[in-house]
Order: C-alpha cells, then sequence, then structure tokens
C-alpha cells in the first residue's frame, strides 16, 4: 500500500496535553497494613496531538504505557487500581477527562472508536458477531434492528471475512484469531469514527490481510477525514503508514517527528537503539538489539529513564532531561539534544 506522507494540516481532533495516569500497588510487606501503598507513573506528562486525515504511531517496547495511554483518554482505566492523575485530552475542544461516564458513552464507539488488542477478551462469547457489531450501531444511530443486522454484514465484508450474512451468525469461538480480530476491527468502524484508536490492530493477521485491514483504516480517512492514533511495535507498518511518530519509553514521550525524519534522522538514544535492532530489506548487516529490559513502572530509574540501557549516557543524565526541541516539528527528550538542531532549546 503506497502512503502519501506529506504534512496534514486538518483540524485538531485530539490534543492531550500533560496526561500522567498513576497506578497504586499495596506493599505485600512491611507498613502494608499503614498505607503503605507505592504508587507510580504509568503515563507521565504525555503530551500528544492528532489531526484530521492524519495517522500518529505511538511506538515502543512492550509496557512502556501505550495502551495505558489510549485507555487513559477514554476512561477506561480501572480505578482501583489506576487513575488520571493530570492533564488533558480534548476531543474538539471537549476534555474527555472532564465527561461524566455518560456522557463518555455517547462519544466512544460512535465519534471515538478503539480497535483492542485482544479479541477473545474484548468479543462477548455468548453472542454471535454480527448483533455485537449491530449493538453499539443501534444505540449511537438509532437504525432498526434491520438496517442494525445489515449494517454488520456489510462491516463484515468491509474487513475481508468471506460470506458475511452466514459468519454473523458465528458465535467468537467459531471464528479463527484473525477473524476475531477482523470482528473487533467492523465493530469499531460501523458507526464511522472520525477519531480512531488502534492497539495492534495487525499482529494477528498474515500479510494480505494485515494490507486489507490498513487500506480500510487509510480508506475510512480519506473518506471521512478521519484521524488514527495507531498503537505499534512494528516499524514496518509506521513506515507504511504513519505522518508523525511518538517513540514512548517507560510511561514518556521521548521523541516525535515526521515519519521520514524519524527513519532518517532518530534523535533520541532510544529511538536508534530501535532503529538498529529492526533488519532491513537488502541491507546486510549485524543487527544490534537494546541491552536490559525495560524498567518496570515501580522501579524506575532516577534522572533520564533510559540511562541504564544507554552507551551514551553521561553525568547529566542523572537529571530528568526535558523535551527539547531539535528541528521542525522534532522534539527529543535527551541531553544531548539539547543544543542541537534548529531552534535548540526547551520544547
Amino acid at each position: 500500500m503506497k502512503h502519501d506522507h506529506g504534512t496534514h494540516a486538518g483540524e485538531t481532533l485530539l490534543d492531550i496535553r500533560g496526561l500522567t495516569t498513576a497506578f497504586a500497588r499495596q506493599s505485600p510487606g512491611r507498613g502494608a497494613g499503614k498505607g503503605g501503598a507505592a504508587v507510580a507513573r504509568a503515563v507521565d506528562t504525555a503530551s500528544l496531538s492528532v489531526r484530521q486525515g492524519e495517522t500518529l504511531a505511538v511506538v515502543g517496547e512492550s509496557g512502556c504505557g501505550k495502551t495505558v495511554l489510549a485507555l487513559s483518554v477514554l476512561g477506561l482505566i480501572p480505578d482501583p487500581p489506576g487513575r488520571v492523575i493530570a492533564g488533558e485530552a480534548l476531543y474538539r475542544g471537549r476534555d474527555l477527562l472532564s465527561m461524566s461516564e455518560a456522557e463518555l458513552q455517547g462519544v466512544r464507539g460512535n465519534h471515538i472508536a478503539m480497535i483492542f488488542q485482544e479479541p477473545m477478551t474484548s468479543l462477548n462469547p455468548v453472542f454471535r458477531v454480527g448483533e455485537q457489531i449491530a449493538e453499539g450501531y443501534r444505540l449511537h444511530k438509532k437504525a432498526s434492528k434491520a438496517e442494525a443486522a445489515e449494517r454488520a454484514a456489510e462491516m463484515l465484508r468491509q474487513v475481508g471475512i468471506p460470506n458475511p450474512r452466514e459468519r454473523a451468525q458465528s458465535y467468537p469461538h467459531e471464528l479463527s484469531g484473525g477473524m476475531r480480530q477482523r470482528v473487533m476491527i467492523a465493530m469499531a468502524l460501523a458507526c464511522d469514527p472520525d477519531l480512531i484508536f488502534a492497539d495492534e490492530p495487525t499482529t494477528a493477521l498474515d500479510v494480505t490481510i494485515q494490507a486489507q485491514i490498513l487500506d480500510l483504516l487509510r480508506g475510512l480517512q480519506t473518506e471521512k477525514g478521519s484521524g488514527v492514533m495507531l498503537i505499534t511495535h512494528d516499524l514496518g507498518v509506521v513506515a507504511e503508514t504513519a505522518h508523525r511518530v511518538a517513540v514512548m519509553y517507560a510511561g514518556q514521550v521521548v521523541e516525535e517527528a515526521p515519519v521520514a525524519e524519524l527513519f532518517a534522522h532518530p534523535a533520541h538514544p532510544y529511538t536508534q537503539g530501535l532503529m538498529a535492532s529492526v533488519p532491513r530489506l537488502g541491507v546486510r548487516r549485524t543487527l544490534a538489539p537494546i541491552p536490559g529490559m525495560v524498567p518496570g513502572i515501580f522501579d524506575l530509574p532516577g534522572g533520564c529513564r533510559f540511562r541504564p540501557r544507554c552507551a551514551k549516557a553521561f553525568g547529566r543524565c542523572a537529571e530528568m532531561p526535558p523535551l527539547f526541541a531539535c528541528g521542525t516539528g522534532r522534539s527529543a527528550r535527551c541531553w544531548l539534544c539539547e543544543t542541537s538542531g534548529a531552534g535548540g532549546g526547551q520544547a
């Protein structure tokens, strides 16, 4: 699939400002009975935006906070143990974080949809898949039962499921993993949302179906001007579909840039490590994995969170770096970027 990576200056659909989500852990040992709960930030002061017709890819290793970010915006963090403690998430100027549950239910699925990563835990095992797609459409669009059933079959056809009317009568356990994932996508897109969170939407799919799904999302963007926040670890999908990329590490956005610039000149040492660990067609080289593991949110190091794994770390890295501007539309959370690029300085 060819993709236009040009500049998209559409209206800002989502503007996330300083979003911080914390989780509490009750200490099992000493002090647990005296309020000895530890609190850690799974997402720490994240600021991102998504415009009409644009795909923003959010990338990083498992456990970096990508999914928590999306669930926080949609009000889906279980409380307890998690809670959004700071920030705003403005959807067309309205703060989702200050909405009541009833208001959020009117937005979720209708204007904003999420394609979840795990279809088996997101689909109800006792209802036919067609009924599950039709339910949200009936609720939000005030459609009749017959109209909703027709829409469900049409959505199954759009996501590449053969014999859609017949398959609409299937239960989730009667479908393959890839087909269940496509049902999830059909559910998310049934109401033609203008903002889509896609959490690893093509992980369980073979490359042919993956291309179909990415084309489907792209088509929705073209027709409706939808914005997409694509949560993924697949840099190939990012290169093919995204306009801008935000790299997350240990709960923080550590770099943001237009996709072509990020791939050509990654600024943050973590982003450089991600690029070096991915094989490239026609390029013979030794892959260099990033040493160590992403720290748990209750075991974050002081200063720069990437410091224990970074070959470029130096004394200043004991302090937490801010996001620095490192070129037009670019920023990176690294002291090495403090004076680099055009207009170096705090973003």
